[in-house]
């Protein structure tokens, strides 16, 4: 039985490129804003999940953190519907945060059916270190930008978000914790977190931690009617009423 022979490997001239060089030069860089957005959205949502570490929370607890500090008194189903977050998804979601010691959970003197969310020392101050965090991470991450710049990619960007039906401030991963029961991941591990994303840059920081009662409060929810009226505004109800 006779054996065929090999032919003998040719090696590559000096000059030819490799494989996957030749590869990269006849695909040229992906120009899409889609996959932009999306690659984008990835490395700084990972980013920004570093930067919150070391506090041992998470981009979605630092979002509820922050919903609750500029709303004290509203109640959870007012948040959650802020934040298009499923009820069953924010009652863990607060549940958590109440085991830590972060958020409490008061009595409604006006509807005992609501229970009015408030933070707590601990949860104040914590809240001011991440806002720190969050503030040193967005200079970083537009270092390169003017504030101009940056201005101006914040608009385009809201409106390419328009055109999704994104209302503004809200991240879109929340709808997802709908399709996924509680103890389990709402979302894939390398989507974006949902979170409100990290503070303006130029964003006051609380001072010592707590977050201030005048601080601007979330879009779509109005201000408790106690809450400290600016110098010329309107003046208030002093009720101390909480809402739903």
């Amino acid at each position: 039985m006779s054996v065929r022979s090999r032919p003998p490997a040719v090696a590559p001239s000096a000059g030819a490129p490799t494989e996957p060089a030749a590869v990269a030069d006849l695909a040229p860089p992906f120009h899409s804003v889609g996959f932009t957005i999306s690659t984008l959205g990835y490395a700084v949502s990972r980013r920004f999940h570093e930067a919150l570490a070391p506090l041992q929370l998470e981009p979605r607890e630092f979002a509820l953190l922050r919903a609750v500090g500029v709303a004290e008194g509203y109640s959870q189903q007012a948040i959650g519907e802020r934040l298009q977050i499923p009820p069953s998804r924010m009652v863990a979601f607060i549940d958590a945060l109440e085991a830590r010691g972060l958020i409490e959970r008061r009595h409604n003197p006006e509807d005992r059916r609501t229970r009015a969310l408030h933070l707590t020392e601990a949860g104040h101050e914590l809240l001011g270190r991440a806002i720190g965090r969050a503030m040193e991470f967005e200079r970083s991450l537009c270092a390169g930008l003017s504030a101009a710049e940056r201005d101006e990619l914040l608009a385009l960007l809201q409106r390419v978000g328009a055109e999704l039906g994104l209302p503004p401030g809200v991240h879109a991963a929340h709808a997802a914790l709908a399709e996924s029961p509680p103890g389990s991941a709402p979302v894939p591990k390398d989507a974006p977190e949902p979170d409100s994303g990290p503070v303006p840059k130029d964003a006051p920081v609380p001072e010592s931690g707590p977050v201030r009662k005048d601080a601007p409060v979330a879009e779509g929810l109005p201000a408790p009617k106690d809450a400290p009226v600016a110098e010329g505004g309107p003046a208030r109800e002093s009720a101390g009423a909480t809402r739903r």
